[in-house]
């Protein structure tokens, strides 16, 4: 099981809304499941997976 030390909401932390898609791509590669980040952005699983 792989550890994450860095918060989802850091990649988020000043601005959720205006670089979201390049933050969403940047948690992905970090290693947040689509799920834990749709989940934390309250967007569709479909909606993450059309941003990556």
């Amino acid at each position: 099981m792989k550890i994450l030390q860095k918060r989802l909401e850091t990649c988020f932390e000043y601005d959720r809304d205006i670089n979201r898609n390049t933050n969403l791509k940047s948690a992905f590669e970090y290693g947040y499941s689509k799920a834990d980040i749709a989940e934390f952005l309250k967007i569709s699983h479909t909606a993450v997976n059309k941003i990556l």
